[in-house]
């Protein structure tokens, strides 16, 4: 027999044969889609095939996302059966993640893309006891305890560290918890494709194997057996490789040393439980993923897709209320808004070559999920609200219903057609409209109150009809209820103005705000309750606009390359002056325009908004550049005066803080948030909601800094709005309109993780709005 000379002990390897699920990268996504559907019927019959051999040489098959799974039930309904009974017998796993998951995900979405893989075995009898994810390096920290729910007790994963730090030791188990404690035996692998090693095809696999075990060995991997991942080629989307079986049994035949175990991650785990030698560390932390950075690359896109999950979790509150939700329509949102804020974004040379057939495909099939999340979560939504009301054939009425498990005021915007008030408006010709609409205002059906709106005209739909966009301060709307307003013709004079401006200042009850000149960004926040300034002096006033260029001929591959990060990064960044000047000054609200940049720099216009009754500032940004392929990055600044402060970070089913719960070794340079972040000391808090950018950097600016741990925070949270830094898979470029929003709130007191949830969720889920022209009442279900 053969010998592995260099080897101090004899090695048992545990051969998990899958494929990774790269949905659009190598090929474009309608044949990567079909081909995973086939892989499995493949698997299949090489399962029969290999029948007559022993246990550890017959062909085992992990599916290492369920989607999978799902499309092949749905073009061979026929093999149904068989696949349950192979999945029973342990030769086919099902892992019971439904996709490689991303930052995206928000909490609501990740419970879903948990539940298909259990609630299938448990229709079927088998179990689903593992999740499986490769490539991304990280996942929210509230995903054990979401794993834990659901009887999934192992999570496998082989990150690919290009572009990245890491985690050491690897490999390792770990057990990965929750904040509250809820837990998986996690096995941090090698690379998903570390067993192809092993190809036959390769003349010096043996010694590659022997290398690879030599240094485990060398740096004091404690156990005799380890997992490793093969795929039947060296590829992603790599179909099963029947030629596994004969490697394995040639192998075992021809050495003693080390001997080799087709299986699946099942197998390994239950193994680990019962032999590990050491006791296995415990990480109750987060595992922020290094490249979530690549979300930046389509601000518009993201933030639809953000969007669409709020219309989905906001259709499911109307039915919660006593409406009707379209089941149908919710799971075509929900898998649109899944396929978008999967892992893969498209080609292998959608940098190399952005003009080439696979970047364009790739891109536009993509971007074409979060179009499809965004019209039907708007419609499901739409339908939901109206399946409240029965039609009362009398005076139009403007119903607001309140998507949020607490009583609101907040600000509502509607569009409101002509016709309401006055029947065939007639058409509108022209691009926009000009001519200023019917007076109006509200009454309060309940209590008789008058209430005035704020009136832009708009065209409304496709018909064409004139139109108004209203605006009007909703009270106290009942938590999941409603409330109704007549549409009464003529003006009502609005409040006493509570909002006071000037030249570069806003002020209303709650809070005192100052920009500065040179920058347009909000020198002095001030909060009037404590007198105390918000705003850190330093380098950034708040929601100062920052472009960033690589000022080297090699652009993004200056920052990072296949070969890994650099650092040393010849940045240049500039804010561009600005000029200001009074906004509109409506109802009781108030603003400041701000806009600066054009030429080499993208035009920046802001609107500062304050409300009077609203204790919070409103901040309206619209980007405006060209679309280009040079490397490019925009941040916005958020300085905050804190004694001693720490940053939250609102992430799915949990509140993390940068560089303290966190895995060591993961990412540092920059986090993804939910609905907000803060920051806070003692005596005060700042939540800031970005309902549409998920990025954030801690403590200024880190891209090029790769920084191995995070310092303590010094106050300044930067929101990176957009890039396109990436050398693979992410759009080369984004341009045109692109508007993004901030919500700032200044609350008393240490940071209270309830209290800041609440603002960001009043932000990315607003009051709702229905117009009925001919009146209406709520079905006996919709009342409270």
């Amino acid at each position: 027999m053969s010998e592995l000379p260099q080897l101090t002990r004899r090695w048992e390897i545990y051969l998990v044969h899958h494929t990774h699920v790269d949905i659009g990268y190598t090929e474009p996504q309608t044949i990567v889609l079909r081909k995973h559907a086939e892989y499995i019927a493949q698997a299949l019959d090489l399962c029969t095939e290999t029948d007559h051999l022993p246990p550890g040489e017959q062909f085992c098959w992990t599916c290492e996302v369920v989607w999978t799974v799902k499309a092949f039930l749905a073009r061979y309904p026929e093999r149904a059966e068989e696949f349950y009974r192979r999945v029973r017998e342990g030769r086919v796993e099902v892992a019971g993640l439904y996709l490689q998951l991303t930052d995206l995900f928000g909490e609501s979405l990740l419970e879903h893309a948990l539940d298909y893989g259990p609630e299938l075995g448990r229709a079927h009898d088998f179990p689903v006891v593992t999740a499986m994810n490769d490539d991304v390096n990280g996942w929210a920290w509230g995903l054990p305890r979401m794993m834990a729910a659901r009887g999934i007790k192992y999570f496998d994963v082989a990150i690919n560290e290009t572009r990245s730090l890491g985690v050491r030791p690897r490999p390792r188990p770990f057990y990965w918890a929750s904040p509250e404690g809820q837990r998986v035996l996690m096995w941090h692998g090698s690379s998903y494709m570390e067993g192809n090693r092993l190809d036959p095809a390769s003349p010096d696999s043996e010694q590659g194997l022997a290398e690879y075990l030599h240094g485990l060995e060398e740096q004091g991997y404690p156990h005799p057996a380890v997992e490793l991942r093969v795929q039947g080629t060296r590829v992603d989307n790599a179909p099963p490789g029947g030629w596994l079986c004969d490697l394995v049994t040639k192998w075992n035949r021809e050495h003693e040393q080390v001997k080799l175990r087709l299986t699946t991650p099942r197998a390994w785990f239950e193994h680990l439980e019962a032999a590990w030698r050491e006791p296995i560390q415990e990480w109750r932390a987060g595992w922020p993923d290094w490249w979530a950075d690549g979300n930046g690359t389509a601000l518009y896109e993201t933030s639809l897709a953000r969007a669409a999950q709020a219309d989905i979790e906001d259709a499911e509150a109307v039915a919660d209320a006593g409406g009707t939700l379209d089941v149908e329509r919710r799971e075509v949102a929900r898998e649109a808004a899944m396929f978008f804020c999967e892992h893969t974004w498209g080609a292998w040379c959608s940098t190399d070559d952005p003009e080439a057939f696979e970047s364009r495909a790739g891109w536009n099939w993509k971007a074409g999920y979060a179009y499809t999340a965004g019209a039907e979560a708007g419609k499901l939504v739409e339908d939901a609200l109206e399946s409240c009301w029965e039609p009362g054939g009398g005076e139009p009425i403007v119903a607001v219903f309140n998507p949020l498990a607490w009583v609101r005021t907040d600000v509502v915007e509607l569009v409101l057609p002509d016709g309401a008030l006055r029947g065939d408006a007639g058409m509108v010709t022209g691009p926009t409209r000009e001519e200023a609409g019917p007076g109006l205002h509200l009454e309060d059906v309940a209590t008789g109150e008058k209430v005035a709106v704020a009136r832009v005209p708009v065209v409304g739909g496709s018909a064409r009809r004139p139109a108004q966009r209203v605006q009007f301060l909703a009270r106290k709307v009942l938590a999941l209820g409603w409330k109704e307003y007549r549409v009464v013709a003529g003006e009502e004079p609005g409040p006493s103005a509570r909002v006071a401006v000037g030249d570069s200042w806003l002020e209303n009850e709650y809070l005192r705000v100052t920009v500065d000149p040179a920058t347009g960004g909000i020198a002095h926040l001030v909060d009037k309750a404590t007198r105390r300034e918000m705003v850190a002096g330093g380098p950034y006033t708040l929601n100062q606009h920052v472009y960033e260029t690589i000022d080297d001929p090699a652009g993004r591959e200056r920052l990072a390359t296949w070969g890994g990060p650099q650092r040393d990064v010849p940045f240049r960044r500039r804010t561009p002056g600005v000029e200001r000047r009074p906004g509109p000054r409506v109802l009781g609200s108030a603003s400041l325009l701000v806009s600066g940049g054009g030429g080499d720099v993208p035009v920046l216009s802001t609107e500062i908004i304050l409300h009077a009754g609203l204790p919070r500032l409103d901040l309206l940004n619209t980007l405006t550049k060209p679309a280009t392929p040079a490397a490019e990055a925009v941040y916005h600044a958020f300085p905050v005066a804190a004694r001693s402060p720490q940053v939250y970070l609102d992430t799915p089913g949990a509140v993390l803080r940068p560089g303290l719960d966190q895995v060591p070794g993961t990412a540092t340079d920059w986090h993804s948030v939910q609905d907000y972040f803060a920051v806070a000391d003692e005596d005060c808090t700042v939540v800031v909601a970005t309902p549409d950018v998920p990025l954030v950097q801690v403590n200024g600016i880190n891209t090029g800094l790769w920084q191995p741990e995070l310092p303590p925070a010094n106050g300044v949270v930067m929101s990176w709005v957009l890039n396109n830094y990436w050398f693979t898979n992410f759009p080369a470029s984004q341009g045109g309109r692109l508007r993004f929003r901030y919500a700032v709130r200044v609350l008393s007191g240490p940071f209270e993780a309830e209290t800041a949830k609440r603002f960001g969720q009043e932000i990315r889920h607003p009051l709702r709005a229905l117009v009925l022209a001919s009146g209406g009442r709520l079905t006996r279900r919709a009342i409270r």
